[in-house]
């Protein structure tokens, strides 16, 4: 199954002077976009810059659980009437401990919610959020374009860009780095980071079950470590599959009936037979704190700032 987004194109505001910025943030994923929608109102004007292209940027293979209080962000923001729809409402959780018979049960009513969790694959979310930017007069989004040098100053910053056009120079006033967990910005600006690396890998897979999942959300702990199972709308799943990481590269590496026979293994039977959707993706978990999340000129955001084991994510 192949799922279809669109995405407006975005191209630089005739109304913004780019020589001199308020704020310029380095990163347009999902972090970056939602701190410029979130300052649209405030007249700030706001340049955000990405290294790739507009399609690669919105193109990954990726579910996120949202806590409810991530739903209020968007409320806030008014995208959440474009997102609801297309992301599911999970109406209970269940955690287990890998072949005990019973289960911790939570619901809406234990939080006073509507849904306990929420799950949006990355392009649902990103395509509320670049229409936003597309439509804020104060907001400008450059795709292929990276940052060749910052330079913090008492006064502004001065950032150096450069893309197809050729270099430019611009001044602002607060440099925004939400360019991921291995952030040039933050690696440039010196500042350091305290963390270590797990001794376990993620796997992540779309999966379409035979039965209706009825948004049913799951999570079985395992000596390995942690599986659970993120119900998506059109009878869909993301699998996230916590293994120690030879297993790991062991497990994306059999052929597929062999795959799903190990997938089932940890699935269960409650939902009968499962379709693989999307090639299995792996990638390590890793704890990273950043020693200072801002400095003059500069702050940190996301990934960029901090990153944690998938299990430790609570929701975004």
């Amino acid at each position: 199954m192949t799922i279809n987004f669109e995405f407006p194109a975005i191209t630089p505001s005739p109304k913004m002077d780019l020589a001199n910025c308020d704020v310029v943030i380095v990163g347009g994923g999902i972090s970056g976009l939602t701190l410029a929608c979130g300052l649209q109102s405030s007249g700030l004007r706001i340049l955000v810059v990405e290294a790739q292209q507009q399609q690669q940027a919105t193109e990954r293979a990726r579910a996120y659980a949202l806590s409810p209080m991530t739903s209020k962000i968007f409320r806030d923001l008014g995208l959440w009437s474009q997102i609801a729809p297309k992301i599911s409402h999970f109406s209970r959780v269940l955690l287990s401990d890998a072949d005990y018979p019973h289960r911790v049960e939570f619901c809406p009513k234990d939080l006073g919610e509507a849904a306990v969790y929420y799950c949006g694959e990355h392009g649902v979310l990103m395509a509320a959020l670049q229409q936003r930017v597309a439509t804020a007069a104060n907001i400008t989004c450059w795709y292929e374009t990276q940052v060749v040098d910052v330079r913090y100053g008492a006064e502004t910053a001065e950032v150096v860009l450069e893309n197809s056009q050729g270099q430019q120079r611009l001044r602002s006033q607060l440099v925004v780095a939400a360019d991921g967990i291995n952030s040039q910005i933050r690696s440039s600006a010196g500042i350091e980071t305290n963390g270590w690396a797990y001794w376990q890998s993620c796997i992540t897979a779309f999966v379409a079950p035979e039965r209706p999942h009825q948004n049913i959300g799951y999570e079985c702990f395992w000596p390995s470590g942690p599986f659970a199972i993120l119900p998506l709308p059109d009878r869909r799943c993301q699998i996230v599959w916590i293994a120690p990481h030879a297993e790991a590269q062991a497990i994306i590496g059999l052929p597929p009936d062999q795959f799903m026979t190990e997938l089932r293994r940890r699935y269960g039977e409650q939902m009968g037979k499962l379709t693989l959707l999307s090639q299995p993706l792996v990638f390590p978990a890793r704890l990273m704190q950043s020693r200072r999340y801002c400095q003059p000129r500069l702050a940190l955001l996301g990934d960029a700032a901090h990153c944690c084991h998938p299990v430790g994510g609570q929701g975004g």
